[in-house]
């Protein structure tokens, strides 16, 4: 308790050495004092020393399993130190230990699909991300209101191209918590998706058309007309899921993809909007 505010002190005024050496003193005195890890490791990690960080950040996330911000800079920590297997190692013992563990599920689950990302070979990731949705599939067995859960599936089926899937679970996301903007962004996404196979049919179908005569030429006709509607409603649809997006979204990084995106479909509205 005594180094502890010295630190304190030397951080907010941006001394970071003066302030691990007060948190390390805190440590050599009580080896498991849990604020002066926690304070440790935070300082480390905002540093950018991943790798000192993590014994750390281990320490705090042991003394304070709950706490979202020890849990996910533990998971980046071990991502930017190469350390992913004795990461994923690490939670899937936790979830062994305790399979009510939410924040470990979430954790594993970033870590699969970072290794997905990552996987040489197709079937590579295809295991990865199998082992990813078996893991949000048990979540939502222990916590079925967590809405992490249905978002993570959400975002792995719509990286597969099960569109359909992931509109299951980006809808299901928003049953569980509507303040969320990443559901609106994959429904997006889904929507975009739909009106550009519709868009793709649209020209296909206005060349078929122009080569046409007779009847076949005002069936085709009414097909590409039918077929750029469709598109234009899938535009409008997922532009209108991107302003709901914005509505909820805080970070700049979000919001200008989304103005950017927006842009975009607006561009595409407009192309399909009537003759």
């Amino acid at each position: 308790e005594f180094w502890l505010p010295f630190g304190n002190l030397y951080a907010e005024t941006n001394n970071i050495p003066k302030a691990e050496q007060a948190m390390r003193s805190a440590l050599s005195v009580n080896a498991d004092y849990a604020p002066a890890q926690t304070r440790l490791a935070f300082l480390l990690y905002d540093a950018g020393r991943f790798g000192d960080a993590i014994q750390y950040l281990e320490s705090a996330y042991d003394a304070f399993p709950e706490n979202d911000i020890i849990s996910r800079r533990l998971a980046i920590a071990y991502q930017r130190s190469g350390r992913m297997d004795e990461a994923i190692a690490r939670y899937e013992g936790l979830i062994r230990n305790n399979p009510n563990n939410a924040q470990a599920y979430l954790n594993v689950v970033s870590l699969y699909r970072q290794q997905a990302s990552e996987a040489a070979t197709p079937a590579i990731a295809e295991q990865l991300n199998t082992k990813a949705i078996n893991a949000m599939n048990e979540l939502k067995r222990v916590d079925p209101e967590n809405p992490m859960a249905y978002l993570n599936l959400a975002s792995i089926y719509l990286a597969q191209g099960k569109n359909a899937d992931a509109e299951t679970n980006a809808n299901l996301t928003l049953q569980k918590d509507p303040t969320l903007y990443q559901p609106y962004i994959i429904l997006a996404t889904v929507n975009q998706s739909k009106g550009t196979n519709d868009y793709n049919r649209f020209v296909d179908l206005e060349k078929r058309a122009a080569a046409a005569v007779g009847r076949d030429a005002t069936r085709l006709s009414g097909e590409r007309d039918s077929a750029k509607s469709a598109a234009n409603a899938s535009f409008r649809r997922a532009v209108e899921q991107l302003n709901a997006a914005k509505l909820r979204a805080t970070e700049p990084e979000a919001l200008n993809d989304i103005n950017n995106r927006i842009n975009r479909l607006t561009t595409l509205v407009n192309q399909t909007a009537g003759y």
